[in-house]
C-alpha cells in the first residue's frame, strides 16, 4: 500500500472533523440518557409496566444506534485510516440514523400524544397533534 501524498489530504479536516466530533457527542448524550434511565427506574419503580417497557425500549434502541454509529466511525477512522474514500462511506449509519431514529421519534411522539389525551381528555386534540407531528416527520 502506497503512502498518500500530503496534497491528497487537503481539506481532510472539513470531511473528518464533523464525524469525529459527532461520535463524541453521541457518546456524551448516550451517557446522559443512561443516567436518566437509571434515575427513572430508581425513582419511579412503581410506574406501570407500560411506561417501564417504553423507557426500556427507547433506551435499547438508542444503545443499538450508538453501537452502529460507533462501528461505522471505527471503520472510517481506524480500519480505513489513510483511505480518503472511507470518509464518504455510509456503512451502517443509515440504519442507525434513519430507521432507529424514526422508530424512537415515533414512540416518543405517541407517548406525548397519549399524555396530552390523559391531561385534556380530548381525543380530537391528541389525534390532531399526533397527525401533525407524523406529517412533519414525514416531510422533514
Amino acid at each position: 500500500m502506497s503512502v498518500p501524498s500530503l496534497a491528497s489530504f487537503q481539506g481532510i479536516q472539513a470531511n473528518a472533523a464533523p464525524q469525529f466530533v459527532g461520535i463524541f457527542l453521541v457518546w456524551a448524550l448516550f451517557g446522559v440518557l443512561s443516567t436518566q434511565t437509571y434515575l427513572y427506574f430508581k425513582t419511579f419503580s412503581n410506574d406501570r409496566i407500560f411506561l417501564k417497557t417504553l423507557v426500556y425500549t427507547v433506551y435499547t434502541l438508542q444503545m443499538a444506534q450508538t453501537i452502529l454509529l460507533t462501528r461505522a466511525e471505527w471503520k472510517v477512522f481506524v480500519t480505513g485510516f489513510g483511505d480518503l474514500d472511507s470518509l464518504g462511506e455510509v456503512w451502517a449509519a443509515w440504519i442507525a440514523l434513519c430507521v432507529i431514529g424514526g422508530i424512537v421519534t415515533f414512540l416518543v411522539q405517541l407517548f406525548y400524544a397519549y399524555r396530552i389525551y390523559v391531561l385534556s381528555q380530548n381525543a380530537f386534540v391528541s389525534g390532531i397533534i399526533t397527525l401533525a407531528s407524523q406529517l412533519f416527520d414525514l416531510f422533514h
